[in-house]
């Protein structure tokens, strides 16, 4: 059983009512005798257009059947999707008193571009909050904190993902670290968050494993706990979060993670580059070009270069420009290194605009171009006045 957040309890008041939204009593739930024996009855028979003409009987007569029946049409059991006809028997269903009628109702009106339909949606999903299932706290809270359905409410926001993380919503639990995080729907709490993102990751979330391993290495809102970081970086990059794999590379540089090797710090920067995760493709290429953690190797490193580059990296496009202008692992293309020179330096690398303005000068790559060139170092100087050639 996943441990729920016990501390939170302090923060489980009555969820604030939104203008324009009505309580909803919770269904009571409604069923003919033996009805649900008959239903699964009706489940095993293999003719789909029999087993919908007997389920549409059965709906008139029992609630459940119309949620089910609902099911089959939007998983296309009896032929096409139709999602159409879902929503009216969805509809059907909560009104006989299936809860899960209500909740699937919800979400699908939560999808809807009527204002109408949203306000019904946070009217069902704020019932099904407070009344019998808080894991849906986590979608009433999701509709509170982007107005949807009725006015923005950010402290209701948060007080309905404390309900759904201690009902055990993975998603609650992440969305009230982030709020508490950021000090949103009230004061900004370090612990909470700390805390909420330990639940979320404990919970399966990598994106919770990310923002609690941070919590763990920078000792934010709790103890440093180095083993703990790493262990929990390391579960979010295995869930393919970009950032913690270039955060246990980093890790092992900064002498952070005792027994890792700087080989494997090279392998994690590389995941997080293929991943387009700038930051990693930078320290590749510094650690290919040093030979840090393996062999140097040239080529790799400006290829390397050029996925940065290709993601906007400018530091990238700035070393690009480099090895192409001298011919480091490969071929020299001045031409090519003009280009990058000139990305880098329009994006305010001012090292950039005076390689390019230094290959303008001398026609390396292309034509003499003087007049540029001057533009080009003035432009330099203002993204970086203390370079050498800016009086």
């Amino acid at each position: 059983m996943r441990p729920i957040l016990l501390f939170l309890s302090a923060l489980f008041l009555p969820l604030l009512t939104s203008a324009g939204a009505q309580s909803v009593a919770p269904p009571r739930p409604v069923a003919i005798e033996g009805g649900d024996d008959r239903m699964f009855e009706i489940l095993k028979v293999e003719d789909m257009a029999e087993r919908e003409r007997q389920m549409k009987e059965l709906c008139g007569r029992h609630a459940n059947a119309c949620n089910f029946l609902a099911l089959g049409y939007e998983n296309g059991t009896y032929g096409a999707k139709r999602p159409d006809d879902a929503l009216p028997m969805y509809r059907k269903a909560c009104e006989g008193g299936i809860p899960s009628g209500c909740t699937n109702l919800a979400g699908r009106l939560d999808t809807s571009s009527k204002p109408a339909d949203l306000v019904e949606a946070r009217t069902l999903f704020r019932s099904a909050c407070e009344t019998y299932d808080a894991t849906y706290c986590q979608q009433y809270g999701v509709m509170l904190a982007n107005g949807a359905g009725g006015p923005q409410d950010d402290g209701a926001a948060r007080i309905a993902y404390g309900h759904a993380c201690k009902a055990g919503s993975v998603s609650g639990c992440f969305n009230l670290g982030e709020l508490a995080r950021l000090g949103i729907g009230g004061a900004a709490d370090d612990a909470l968050a700390r805390s909420a993102f330990a639940a979320a990751c404990e919970g399966g979330s990598g994106a919770g494993c990310n923002r609690y391993a941070y919590r763990l290495r920078m000792g934010v809102g709790g103890d440093k706990d180095l083993a703990a970081a790493w262990k929990a970086y390391a579960s979010a990059c295995d869930s393919n979060v970009t950032e913690s794999c270039f955060r246990l590379g980093q890790m092992i540089e900064a002498d952070e993670a005792p027994g890792h090797t700087l080989a494997e710090a090279r392998g994690f920067y590389g995941r997080a580059c293929d991943a387009r995760d700038e930051d990693a493709c930078l320290s590749l290429g510094k650690m290919m070009r040093t030979g840090v953690g393996g062999a140097v190797d040239m080529a790799a490193t400006r290829g390397v270069y050029a996925q940065a580059c290709a993601i906007d990296a400018i530091p990238g496009c700035f070393n690009l420009g480099l090895m192409l202008q001298s011919g480091l692992g490969g071929a020299a293309d001045p031409a090519a290194a003009r280009t990058h020179y000139a990305s880098a330096c329009n994006a305010g690398d001012g090292r950039a605009c005076g390689n390019l303005a230094a290959m303008l000068t001398k026609g390396e790559g292309g034509p003499v171009d003087t007049a540029r060139a001057e533009k080009i170092l003035e432009q330099g100087c203002k993204a970086d006045a203390e370079l050498p050639w800016c009086g």
